[in-house]
């Protein structure tokens, strides 16, 4: 999906990817136009990792360079194909680039498509997904709503008893870093409810 979203023209001409050539491309070399990290940005805080979440401005203008490259057909030149996606070689960096850590050999279209799918699955990505998801549904606060493993939370989930064959429980969850208070919560409750059942 998140290869789907960041590869489509809407996308690509909303934050001027269009216009993005690499400095030392072909393309750069021989135009005035350069890099354009809008884009790359974007995907980074908004639609996987989030703000404040480990990455720097050298990942974003690495990133930048990564998607330089992916753009649009020309209507004018190709009616019946225009506006589709195309990955034009000559307009794209082409170096091996390092994004948050990882590094990415020059591969065209594809190095773009690693780096995407590597914060796809990076942890911060679930979390930033699932509060997001947890927002929009109406959550009054997301770690009531999300679970606690998405959050990256300490959490420790006690089952209670069964009712009409559905078990019951509850869930003590804290801040991060509070894993020894969460579990000596827990615990002081399963004792009180040991007692008490």
């Amino acid at each position: 999906m998140l290869q789907a979203t960041e590869g489509h023209p809407a996308m690509l001409v909303y934050l001027n990817n269009v216009l993005s050539i690499g400095p030392t491309s072909v393309a750069g070399i021989n135009r005035d136009r350069g890099l354009n990290e809008n884009l790359a940005r974007e995907i980074l805080e908004l639609h996987t990792l989030g703000v404040r979440t480990g990455y720097s401005q050298a990942d974003v203008t690495n990133f930048a360079k990564v998607l330089t490259g992916w753009t649009i057909r020309e209507t004018v030149s190709d009616p019946d194909h225009g506006g589709e996606f195309v990955f034009l070689r000559r307009a794209h960096e082409p170096e091996p680039e390092s994004v948050i850590g990882h590094d990415y050999p020059d591969t065209g279209v594809g190095q773009g498509q690693a780096v995407l799918a590597d914060l796809a699955r990076h942890p911060a990505t679930a979390r930033h997904v699932a509060t997001k998801l947890a927002r929009r549904a109406g959550a009054n606060r997301v770690m009531l709503n999300v679970p606690a493993s998405m959050l990256g939370i300490p959490a420790v989930s006690l089952p209670l008893l069964s009712a009409d064959g559905m078990p019951l429980g509850l869930q003590v969850a804290g801040f991060a870093g509070e894993d020894a208070r969460v579990f000596a919560i827990a615990a002081a409750i399963r004792d009180l409810l040991a007692a008490a059942l």
